[in-house]
């Protein structure tokens, strides 16, 4: 795998001046004129459940990525009451819930969570609804708004029958269904988490920018609007030209953060990856050399 990948030349040009059209694309410009920086706040909360007849069950606490694990519970014949405490205040994580019911056998259920600093959070189970093979229907009780918001999106997902795409690669029913709730334009941190999932910021440039715009301070202060505060200022802010004299490196397997500024006179940008540890490679810089002194631009 490593010769396989070390020697070969990758060319990737970026026309700078690409304008992906709208008419108030320099208002956002000036309006999103910087970066701006997250200060994430640290929360603690207490969760509790009493929920007989499932068991010992299992609850995995993760991160909003649902691959980070904070931390793993368990409710003692469904009993449980718990501090959680390594969490940040106003982000989104998910309980993964397990158990063995006395009458359907095994379940699983994934709840998302709205974390609030210093609340209190019940875990609850309601009859699932009619024609569930479900035990029961989970929810958590607190979190107010963003909760709410936040368990329809997650059981309308559950209950989705969502097919692959033509191609077996992806599900674009479930892209929908996250841009339906976005488009609920509710100004609030969970709508921001929904972006967050997507890769369409360019195509719905002007309505994520004014659903920011119209959002609340201690929303637009979350992880999830802040992130998209920075998309929308590194879309409105392309570098008019790149230079091929500026070099990126790494010294792991992470490129270094560099400023497109620093690209400024200059139409395209040539990157070419490479491995110290293959000798192939480190021969090719000697050609890619000679191509980029052969061109102006």
């Amino acid at each position: 795998m490593k010769t396989a990948l070390a020697g070969i030349f990758v060319f990737l040009f970026f026309s700078c001046g690409q304008n992906s059209g709208g008419d108030n694309r320099g208002e956002l410009k000036e309006t999103f004129g910087s970066l701006v920086a997250y200060q994430a706040q640290p929360a603690s909360f207490r969760i509790v459940s009493q929920i007989p007849g499932n068991g010992d069950i299992s609850i995995a606490v993760k991160a909003d990525n649902r691959r980070d694990l904070v931390t793993q519970l368990a409710a003692l014949s469904g009993h449980l009451d718990a501090t959680i405490d390594d969490l940040q205040a106003n982000e989104i994580c998910f309980l993964e819930i397990s158990g063995m019911n006395d009458q359907t056998g095994y379940w699983r259920q994934v709840l998302p969570l709205f974390v609030v600093d210093g609340a209190e959070f019940e875990l609850v189970a309601d009859a699932p609804p009619a024609g569930s093979t479900e035990p029961h229907q989970l929810r958590i009780k607190g979190g107010g708004e963003e909760q709410q918001f936040l368990e329809e999106w997650s059981w309308a997902l559950y209950n989705q029958a969502i097919p692959l795409s033509d191609d077996g690669s992806s599900f674009e029913e479930y892209d929908n269904l996250n841009q339906e709730y976005i488009e609920k334009a509710r100004p609030l941190v969970s709508t921001f988490y929904l972006i967050s999932r997507e890769r369409n910021h360019r195509d719905h440039l002007d309505k994520y920018s004014e659903l920011y715009l119209q959002a609340p301070e201690e929303v637009k202060n979350s992880k999830y609007a802040v992130d998209l505060a920075n998309h929308i200022h590194r879309i409105t802010h392309a570098p008019a030209a790149i230079d091929f004299s500026k070099i990126l490196t790494a010294r792991t397997s992470r490129v270094l953060p560099f400023d497109p500024g620093a690209f400024a006179d200059k139409e395209y940008l040539v990157l070419y990856i490479w491995a110290s540890w293959e000798p192939q490679a480190v021969a090719q810089l000697e050609d890619l050399e000679k191509v980029v002194s052969g061109h102006d631009n």
